[in-house]
């Protein structure tokens, strides 16, 4: 593998120039960016829907010789989503007071997001404006489109899940208590076990406020720690690392990954930009450590494909991808490709392996029903025998 000499200046091609400029200003401009998101100015981020119909709007308005500020204005007319209406309004209100688009929009980035205003404003500088509006646009219908093959694929082993749910609490709420009565009106005692599934049911019925205070507390205790970077990030390298599971959560988060770059670098962005704005979305720890030394290696004057050998999240054949797309100079088209290529790959993993955990929980519910009934009518049916004998 050949490298670049680390000249001091960050790694450049003719399709993606990156200037000294990129490296001096870009990791301020981020961060003024994020100080900007919800948290401060009491606004939240669009839904993904919403600007998928916006930015669709927007893109075949243009195409069709409108004027941008037109455009904009007959969007926010028919934009249904309260707070991205206002957004636009206020984009339109600039435009009309002469202020370019890229800064009209940089104000409203905690609304539409970083990689979409970064992408207005390089469509704008380059010319491409119509294109971009429209790029965006097919990225947030292909993000939807993969939420929600997952959330289908999901939606089985939900309503087995409650199913099973339903059937525990009827089970110990109305079924076992019967049982009981009936072995103290024959003045026998239960074998062991039953004996035990008996003692549950009987301190769940009598401790209902102390079991839901528990269930919700251990509830929002998992919400608290998704929320904690440290335990995010040892809970995706456990993800990664499972051998089950880890093959389809790497191939789309992978796949995510390419697509977000490539994006970026056909909409005019500058390659250490892309990095920078990609691992700013990126929720994946595995994944940021992967772009940091992405991002290094530009910085120093290297190549992409510099440090692949530390990059172990890679799915099968991405190194070579990358090789050939970094020598070819078509990065951003091999990127785009293989974004869509692997994360296609991963969701139909995941897929298979939702479809799979079906029978799993229908057997556990089953063994779950067939334990409990066994282990009061088996004792039931032998004291009826030993009374008919």
């Amino acid at each position: 593998m050949s490298t670049m000499p680390n000249s001091g200046a960050a790694y450049s091609s003719p399709a993606y120039p990156v200037t000294d400029a990129d490296i001096e200003d870009e990791p301020e401009s981020l961060t003024e960016r994020l100080s900007g998101i919800s948290l401060f100015s009491g606004r939240r981020r669009a839904s993904k829907r919403s600007l998928l119909i916006v930015f669709r709007q927007l893109a075949l308005l243009v195409e069709t010789g409108i004027d941008i500020a037109e455009a904009l204005r007959l969007a926010t007319d028919t934009c249904k989503n309260p707070q991205l209406a206002d957004c636009l309004e206020e984009i339109y209100d600039d435009i009309t007071n002469g202020r370019s688009l890229s800064a009209a929009v940089a104000d409203q980035e905690d609304v539409l997001g970083y990689q979409v205003t970064a992408s207005i404003q390089a469509g704008e500088a380059s010319g491409r404006l119509s294109s971009v509006l429209s790029q965006i646009a097919e990225q947030f219908e292909q993000e939807l489109e993969i939420k929600s093959t997952i959330t289908g694929a999901l939606a089985y082993p939900c309503i087995l899940s409650f199913a099973s749910l339903a059937v525990a609490t009827v089970l110990i709420w109305f079924v076992l208590p019967q049982f009981e009565k009936s072995f103290q009106s024959m003045g026998v005692d239960p074998p062991l076990f039953t004996q035990y599934l008996i003692l549950g049911s009987s301190f769940v019925r009598g401790n209902v406020v102390v079991v839901l205070a528990t269930m919700f507390g251990f509830a929002g205790l998992l919400a608290l720690s998704a929320t904690q970077p440290t335990i995010r990030a040892k809970v995706g390298n456990l993800c990664f690392a499972s051998p089950i599971l880890g093959t389809a959560l790497r191939n789309m988060a992978v796949g995510g990954l390419f697509l977000n770059l490539g994006h970026l670098l056909r909409n005019g962005i500058s390659l250490l930009e892309a990095i920078q704005l990609t691992r700013k979305s990126v929720g994946v720890a595995a994944m940021q450590e992967m772009i940091e030394v992405w991002e290094n290696d530009v910085i120093e004057g290297r190549g992409l494909t510099h440090s692949l050998d530390e990059m172990t999240h890679l799915p099968e054949g991405a190194d070579a991808m990358l090789i050939m797309a970094e020598k070819s100079g078509k990065l951003e088209s091999v990127l785009t490709s293989a974004g869509g290529h692997y994360r296609s790959e991963g969701t139909a993993k995941l897929k298979q392996l939702l479809k799979l955990s079906e029978p799993v929980i229908i057997i556990l519910l089953g063994g779950f029903v067939g334990v409990v009934v066994a282990s009061v009518l088996l004792p039931m049916l032998d004291v009826q025998s030993a009374s008919a004998v």
